[in-house]
């Protein structure tokens, strides 16, 4: 996080094979976490803790003036942006309700789990989660970018659809 925030955006260049390795297990373990647990807020409470200490920077640079406000109207804090997925339900009706649409129209749990629960056709589920991908990777690039104009925190909840009308 500190490698972002002070635009070293390759990350630490001297990482070396046993870090890497560590990195890794730590995502798997984190991932195994999730999906013991898909509804609890734990990935989120993660996001949280980080943006905290993206605060702490900024306030820290504030107290001791390595940085001034320009303006009395500018914000000490950098702004949370927030990027809130969402598949219109709606869209069925445009593809005459095919089938194939629920495949791209998934959900996420609290924890940002997919649980297709079997029931679709394996091949079909993979082409469509590869879709959910790509949209939710465009999100996450546009948010990045975003937040590198001002070292803004950012948190993309879920996908949500129909269910968050319920």
């Amino acid at each position: 996080m500190t490698n972002q925030i002070i635009g070293n955006f390759n990350g630490n260049i001297q990482n070396d094979d046993e870090e890497r390795q560590k990195i890794k297990e730590d995502i798997k373990n984190e991932t195994s976490k999730a999906h013991k647990n898909k509804h609890s807020f734990d990935r989120q409470n993660l996001f949280l803790e980080q943006i905290r200490k993206i605060d702490f920077f900024r306030e820290i640079a504030i107290k001791t003036t390595l940085t001034n406000l320009v303006t009395q109207i500018e914000p000490k804090l950098a702004p949370l942006i927030i990027v809130l997925p969402f598949n219109n339900p709606d869209i069925k009706k445009l593809y005459n309700n095919d089938k194939r649409i629920d495949l791209i129209q998934t959900e996420q749990t609290q924890n940002y789990i997919v649980d297709h629960n079997g029931k679709e056709d394996l091949k079909l589920a993979v082409a469509g989660s590869q879709i959910v991908m790509d949209r939710i990777r465009y999100l996450d690039d546009v948010s990045y970018l975003h937040s590198t104009f001002d070292f803004s925190p950012v948190i993309r909840l879920p996908i949500q659809g129909k269910s968050i009308y319920t």
